[in-house]
């Protein structure tokens, strides 16, 4: 939702999804990194819901894809 709302601004070329020379070729490691880090808030704080995980996540994902420079080229 992060990509697709706040990074895309909600649009969504679909032939550079299916073009396997791309720009989303290979793997996104900061949705990987993101991932893991709202695993880790779900898990530390599952007292109040694993809804509360999707703060974290979905902010680290947004820094991750403005600030690391191996994620330059799926903002294409």
């Amino acid at each position: 939702m992060v990509d697709y709302y706040l990074i895309r601004k909600r649009t969504l070329n679909l032939q550079h999804l299916y073009d396997a020379n791309g720009p989303y070729r290979g793997v996104n490691y900061a949705a990987l990194v993101a991932t893991a880090i709202g695993v880790a808030a779900a898990l530390s704080i599952s007292s109040i819901s694993w809804y509360a995980s999707l703060i974290p996540a979905g902010l680290s994902y947004y820094l991750l894809m403005q600030y690391w420079p191996a994620c330059a080229r799926f903002r294409q």
